[in-house]
Parts: structure tokens; sequence; C-alpha cells
């Protein structure tokens, strides 16, 4: 389950502070913060890099992408949340949207 948390530190926590649009693949570093179980966490951004982060890794320049780079990553980045959320019962798709839209993104 995700929760909305600040940014402040994890520590001796089972759970990680979660950005729904991962900043690695050009999620904003300030955008809110979700709890999110450590081990689904980590499912999650083992399968995402397993699914599709190799493929934008030489293909999309997160800093000034085209638009339909744009549109392409954000369709591949939706279904795969929604895909795990339908295979883990969490809502990271929800939270992902929000934080696209929040960046100034459809």
């Amino acid at each position: 389950m995700l929760a909305k948390v600040g940014n402040g530190p994890q520590h001796g926590k089972t759970t990680d502070a979660h950005h729904a649009w991962p900043e690695y693949l050009g999620g904003s570093r300030d955008q809110p913060l979700y709890e999110m179980d450590r081990a689904l966490h980590q499912k999650y951004h083992t399968a995402l890099d397993k699914a599709v982060r190799r493929r934008w890794d030489e293909k999309i320049d997160f800093q000034s992408p085209s638009q339909t780079q744009l549109a392409e990553y954000f369709k591949q980045l939706r279904n795969f949340s929604h895909d795990f959320d339908a295979a883990n019962g969490t809502e990271t798709l929800k939270y992902l949207e929000q934080a696209i839209k929040e960046g100034g993104y459809k």
C-alpha cells in the first residue's frame, strides 16, 4: 500500500519513500513521496528495469525528449504500473498519474 510521506529519512523502517514517477527516469526530485513496503519497492524497480528501462536508456533524452518519445515513454510507464498494480495489489498507477499531471504533462 502506498501512503504519502514527507521527504525525511526512512531509517529503521521496513518501508521506503517511493517516487511515483521514478526520478532516474525523468521524474521530479520535488514530487510527493509515497511510503511503500521495502521488498515491494525493490520488486517494482527490478521489474521496471527489466521491462522498460534498458530500452529507454539509449533512446530517450530525459532532459529534452521529443513529444513522440514522451508519449511512448508515458504509455509504457503507465502500462507497466497498471500491470504491477494488478499483480501486487498496489496503486502505483494512481500516484504516477498524479506525478505526471503535477509535472505539467498529460
